[in-house]
């Protein structure tokens, strides 16, 4: 007879808050809290738009470097306010990847903005 497999319970879910605001150069993204710290496997990251100019949307993620297997490639939700990233973090060092989040506003302009999210391993 097979044993059970032993499953590590406990997810760890990070929502992070974004604002938008006028800068003279051009819209300003603020992230709340300013970086994402994961320290177990299996960690869902959603990035939400909370404040700002109306009609920005989230537009498209990537994540640098490669990280092959660390992370899906993001879901936007319908209404484009909402980006979710699972994160299993089972490299055994602390790594951390630079987010480039794209946000399109009403006009169709794109912006894109960094933040980061460091894994420590769990």
């Amino acid at each position: 007879m097979n044993e059970p497999t032993s499953i590590q319970a406990g997810t760890e879910f990070h929502n992070v808050a974004v604002t938008i605001t006028s800068g003279s150069a051009g819209p300003v993204v603020t992230y709340d809290p300013p970086s994402v710290q994961v320290t177990t496997h299996n960690a869902v990251i959603c990035y939400q738009l909370a404040a700002g100019p109306e009609g920005f949307v989230f537009f498209g993620a990537k994540i640098l470097p490669m990280a092959k297997h660390q992370f899906n490639l993001g879901r936007i939700t319908a209404d484009g306010r909402m980006l979710t990233f699972e994160d299993i973090n089972n490299i055994p060092k602390t790594t951390t990847y630079n987010m480039s989040l794209t946000l399109m506003d009403g006009k169709g302009e794109t912006y894109t903005t960094d933040p980061q999210i460091i894994n420590k391993p769990g």
